[in-house]
């Protein structure tokens, strides 16, 4: 039987030294589910992500993943529970694309690093998943930005997560690699259960198909279906910027 995971936070605080970007942060979010993190820039989306990843500690409060705290996880355990896209693609010297996108199957090998037939399938299907196969032999620092951004969401795919983060993953995407992935993570969170949380300025493909926004505002986080938050004036400044 499939596990449901969820993640909850409980009157979290995110930020750097003594400086809180969010505060008071109480949200809860149930597999399957798509949710669109949003907010203006410098509103805190990528320190919230980081810190539910567990690279910053939180200030003050929790995170928890299917009720365990990620403070009391090792980095393995959690790599085995959340796979990340980081806004910024970036080259990894002599490494093709495929090896690239092997190394999402890290946490799961040994220290030798034998792919087994599972570890395969799964790397080949990302690649598919992306429609990378035609620069699979390539080295990351011969293709372009949007083609490393596709590399690095297929590695988080070949990590086969219940959990995927990624920030602003459309960014460096041409408008029908926005539309494919959009279609390809909503795939995802429906027939593989799985919690996609992904922060984007590309609000006109995501509201309609996403579960929830969480919207960074003011030092705070608000969470409500799309339909219901499109309703408050701060969102519909926002929105309508």
């Amino acid at each position: 039987m499939t596990v449901a995971h969820h993640i909850a936070t409980h009157y979290l605080s995110v930020g750097y030294g003594k400086h809180k970007v969010l505060c008071n942060i109480s949200l809860r979010v149930e597999a399957p589910s798509f949710i669109l993190l949003a907010g203006r820039n410098g509103s805190g989306k990528s320190t919230l992500l980081r810190t539910l990843l567990g690279l910053i500690e939180c200030l003050d409060g929790d995170i928890q993943i299917s009720g365990a705290s990620i403070n009391a996880m090792t980095a393995l355990q959690r790599s085995k529970l959340i796979g990340y896209v980081s806004s910024k693609p970036f080259a990894i010297n002599n490494f093709k694309v495929a090896q690239v996108v092997a190394t999402g199957r890290a946490p799961y090998t040994n220290w030798t690093n034998v792919l087994n037939n599972n570890d395969k399938f799964l790397i080949e299907k990302a690649i598919s998943d992306l429609k990378i196969e035609n620069i699979a032999d390539k080295k990351t620092d011969a293709i372009s930005d949007g083609e490393r951004q596709k590399t690095m969401i297929a590695r988080a795919l070949a990590q086969n997560t219940p959990i995927i983060i990624l920030d602003e993953p459309t960014a460096f995407l041409d408008y029908p690699s926005k539309k494919d992935l959009i279609t390809m993570l909503q795939r995802l969170v429906s027939e593989h259960n799985k919690i996609v949380i992904s922060s984007s300025h590309d609000l006109d493909l995501l509201i309609p198909v996403v579960n929830n926004i969480w919207f960074c505002n003011k030092q705070l986080v608000y969470s409500d279906t799309p339909e219901n938050m499109m309703q408050y004036d701060d969102f519909k400044m926002f929105y309508n910027k």
